[in-house]
Formats: C-alpha cells, sequence, structure tokens
C-alpha cells in the first residue's frame, strides 16, 4: 500500500507531510538506522584508538572508509537492514550484521566481530536517538524548544499568567483554536474524564483569546 494521506497511521505523515517532510532525516526509521549505524561505527573506531590489542593494527586511513557506511547510507543499505532483520527478528543485531558485510567488503572481515563489541541494544537507541533529537535541534529542522523560565516569562508578558502569590499558584489563561469540535476537544474531553470533572467541563463556550 503507497503511503498517501488516507493510507499514513498518523497525520504527520499523512496531512501535514509537506510541513514535516524535513524531519525524516532525523526521524524516519531510515534515519533511525542510519544513527544506529554511526554510532555501531564511531564506537568501532574508539576501541581501534584505544587500541585493543587485536585492533592495533587498523590505521587511521581505514577510519574514514567507515564513517562512510553512515555519511553514505543509502535507502538500499536500510532496506538491506530490514531484509536481514526478517532473519534476525531483531533491529539493532540486524544493524550489526550489515556492517559485518560492510566490512567484508572494506577488507576489514578479519575484526569485524568487534562491531558491537561488549555493547548492547539499549546502548545503541540510547545514544543514536539523542544524537538524532540534538542535530534536529541543531539544525533548525522545524523543532523548537523553549525553556521553562523563557516560556513563563514569554506568556507573562503577554497577559496569559497571573501569579497567585497568596495561594501560591500560577493561573494560566488560554484559547485553544477549533476547541468544541476536533481532536482539541478530544483532548480536553479526555482530561476531564482523568481528572474526574464532568466531560464537558470547558467545552460549553466559545474559547475568546485574552
Amino acid at each position: 500500500m503507497l503511503l498517501s494521506n488516507l493510507t499514513a497511521i498518523s497525520p504527520v505523515d499523512g496531512r501535514y507531510r509537506k510541513v514535516t517532510e524535513r524531519l525524516a532525516d532525523y526521524f524516519s526509521e531510515y534515519a533511525l538506522i542510519r544513527y544506529r549505524v554511526r554510532v555501531e561505527v564511531e564506537y568501532f573506531i574508539a576501541l581501534c584508538e584505544l587500541p585493543l590489542p587485536e585492533l592495533k593494527g587498523i590505521g587511521t586511513t581505514a577510519f574514514e572508509r567507515l564513517r562512510g557506511l553512515y555519511r553514505d547510507f543509502s535507502t538500499a543499505d536500510a532496506e538491506r537492514v530490514k531484509e536481514i532483520e526478517r532473519t534476525t527478528n531483531h533491529d539493532v543485531k540486524a544493524v550489526e550484521y550489515l556492517l559485518k558485510e560492510k566490512m567484508d567488503a572494506l577488507g576489514l572481515g578479519a575484526c569485524k566481530e568487534f562491531v558491537h563489541f561488549g555493547l548492547t541494544s539499549q546502548d545503541i537507541n540510547n545514544t543514536a536517538i539523542p544524537l538524532s533529537i540534538k542535530e534536529a535541534l541543531a539544525e533548525d529542522a522545524g523543532v523548537n524548544v523553549m525553556t521553562v523560565s523563557k516560556a513563563y516569562q514569554l506568556l507573562k508578558a503577554e497577559g496569559y499568567l497571573v501569579t497567585d502569590r497568596r495561594a501560591g499558584r500560577i493561573c494560566a489563561f488560554a484559547a485553544i483554536d477549533n476547541l468544541n469540535r476536533g481532536t482539541a476537544g478530544q483532548a480536553v474531553q479526555s482530561l476531564n474524564i482523568a481528572l474526574g470533572l464532568p466531560e464537558d467541563a470547558g467545552l460549553t463556550k466559545i474559547g475568546v483569546a485574552p
């Protein structure tokens, strides 16, 4: 089934694809596989630089060829990982096997068993995923993060926040667009149910911006 607005699992890849397409370089499965390859390669290079006795013969000229495995990573490489995964039934193990194939092609097959040496899958994932987020933010891929203090100052300056010092609380005022229909209303409805409030609390009036 081809990806379209109607077949996408999420609106992120459906109706909003033209806005979020840049994020595919960081958060698609292809990107995750590429980042996993990158982490594995850089870890292997770090082992060479220690050096582990078994890897001391690998010169620095091999490092750039190894880095080319993720710098030139293609969709065909990702498809090969998925093909391997159909046998391993393990996504990170499939990346490891792909790298071993690549190392054979680079003439480094004698040391390929040191790929993923001493690592777990979570070591790879817990490095690859934060790295993808970091680089998405650095490259301005449409992801914006505001600190809590900055958001507080901005909202307070606009009159959306009022500090009640006697009660020790902050009151926030907001108008949610499209509140009485669609997902925005469903979100408020779900929150009401979770908090034990009347299901239609906050939904019976039209929101007006302060």
